[in-house]
């Protein structure tokens, strides 16, 4: 009778690499049911038809506790959305600014009091946003995203190059994830005060209608 398969773990990798190359895995499948059934799958293969003694079941075991240990992090690298990955944040909505500047504003001073730079700079570029909007000077629409909205007060506020890392400190609050080891809040105190400092302005400032 032949022993049961007890494959080392660069064979184990390889099954594994061709076994998510073959084109079954289908998208709203959730990937770690797919890895569920494919362990299964793989456990009742090794098993079926054979005698094992104890310390073959345990180097099996060994073995598949290895290549699902590969597996989630190959699935992980698959369907983990690309801007955690890359570190680079996405470009959120801009109509998350649905209230009144000055709404945002005041929520904006109580972040900022309580220490929360992260909840503070997403409110003081809400209040941008709702505050050009309110004077006519942005567009707003459904689908425009923080970026967009940034190019387009660019056009009537040229001057004003700090709205483009506006946009990036929101994205970055809005969606970058948290490392557990890292700060509290991935805004700084002068990430706050840049973007703060840029609200002001904008607020006062003429725009420049015939650059548009």
């Amino acid at each position: 009778m032949a022993p049961p398969l007890t494959p080392d773990p660069e064979t184990a990798e390889r099954l594994l690499r061709e076994e998510l190359a073959n084109g079954d895995y289908r998208l709203g499948v959730n990937p770690l049911t797919l890895l569920q059934e494919w362990l299964q799958n793989l456990l009742a293969s090794l098993f079926r038809g054979r005698g094992t003694s104890a310390w073959q079941e345990t180097a099996v075991v060994a073995v598949v506790l290895a290549v699902a240990i590969i597996a989630l992090f190959l699935l992980v690298r698959r369907f983990w959305p690309r801007a955690a990955r890359s570190g680079t944040p996405a470009d959120p909505p801009a109509t998350e600014a649905r209230r009144s500047a000055a709404d945002h504003r005041r929520d904006a001073d109580a972040a900022a009091e309580a220490g929360e730079s992260d909840r503070a700079v997403l409110e003081t570029v809400r209040a941008l946003i709702a505050g050009s909007a309110e004077r006519g000077l942005l567009d707003l629409h459904d689908g425009m995203t923080i970026r967009e909205a940034a190019e387009q007060l660019g056009a009537v506020f040229p001057q004003e190059t700090d709205l483009g890392f506006a946009a990036d400190r929101f994205a970055l609050a809005r969606y970058a994830v948290h490392h557990p080891d890292g700060p509290q809040q991935l805004c700084s105190a002068a990430d706050l005060a840049r973007v703060s400092e840029l609200e002001h302005r904008l607020r006062e400032a003429a725009p420049d209608l015939a650059a548009v």
